[in-house]
């Protein structure tokens, strides 16, 4: 309530006082202050509180924050500092660059990598505001004080999956600000998945990873070896299936690549369900494009799978 009122205060006395870099009531601040300090009178709904309308506060005095920035989320409090972050990244529907350097700089974001919060949607906002970051610049690849660096290297399983998901749910307006920034970020995430790749959490995330193939302008060397190591752990549930629609999009413009893919895959004992006329149209184009040995590969373990929707193909292509 009364952050709501000192915008309000803000709002109607800005046009008569100079404006001014402290916009709230001294009664208030002074209120704030000594609750911010005053370990008795700190409650954690107040902690929750600071970090919710922490860019409110910043907008009514820039100063104040600034300079208490580590009570509002005290490290030797691990309550309140819990609970501050908590606050500040479930309400953070935008995020403002400069709150965003500062909490970077004091360390504040570092530590909330290597914290585990209780609740799931916090732990997947973190890694928004991160990606955010990358997106935006604030965060470089190989530089030794970049977040997005050390949410890698952190090997978290659900850092890494909220990673992939927030890149692939992505808008064609968002893709146009990463644009380039999708294939180093794929790199590092496949290097970490390959040394792992015995688990079977990190199989999943390899899986995952086929729907960077959208992001992404062209099939290059790289990307395909990323795409050739991922398909191996493709299996029937969704990834799969949206994985045979990327195969029936690109076979005319990738026919080997396409063919490789698909026989990686159905050789790891991946055999996703999708429509059998697009399974058909993928594989006579192969035919078509002279890729017979890949494509009779592909009848035949079909075939041995008791998938037969192919045989007719095969005897066509084969007299």
């Amino acid at each position: 309530a009364m952050v709501n009122y000192s915008l309000r205060y803000e709002r109607v006395h800005k046009k008569k006082e100079k404006y001014k870099d402290e916009r709230w009531k001294d009664s208030i601040k002074i209120i704030f202050t000594q609750m911010l300090y005053d370990g008795k009178k700190r409650s954690i709904e107040f902690s929750f509180i600071l970090g919710q309308f922490l860019a409110n506060l910043f907008y009514l005095d820039k100063k104040w924050v600034n300079e208490n920035i580590d009570k509002i989320f005290p490290r030797e409090n691990k309550k309140h500092w819990n609970a501050a972050f908590t606050g500040y990244l479930y309400y953070s529907n935008k995020i403002y660059d400069n709150i965003y350097d500062i909490l970077k700089k004091k360390g504040h974001y570092e530590k909330a990598i290597n914290t585990k919060f209780d609740d799931d949607f916090i732990n997947e906002k973190l890694v928004q505001h991160i990606s955010i970051g990358c997106i935006h610049g604030w965060e470089k690849l190989y530089d030794e004080n970049s977040l997005i660096d050390k949410l890698i290297k952190k090997k978290r399983v659900d850092h890494l999956n909220d990673l992939i998901s927030f890149f692939s749910r992505s808008t064609n307006q968002d893709r146009e600000l990463f644009k380039g920034k999708i294939k180093p970020l794929w790199k590092e995430l496949y290097k970490v998945v390959k040394k792992n790749i015995e688990k079977k959490e990190f199989q999943k995330i390899a899986s995952s990873l086929t729907q960077w193939v959208n992001l992404v302008d062209k099939i290059d060397e790289d990307i395909f070896i990323y795409l050739k190591f991922s398909v191996k752990y493709l299996g029937n549930d969704f990834y799969g299936r949206q994985f045979m629609e990327f195969l029936y999009t690109y076979v005319n413009n990738y026919p080997e690549e396409t063919a490789q893919l698909y026989l990686k895959m159905i050789e790891s004992g991946g055999f996703p369900s999708f429509k059998k006329e697009k399974i058909i149209y993928i594989i006579e184009f192969l035919y078509k494009k002279n890729i017979k040995k890949e494509a009779n590969k592909i009848c035949n373990i079909h075939a041995e799978n008791r998938f037969f929707s192919l045989n007719d193909l095969y005897n066509k292509y084969n007299k």
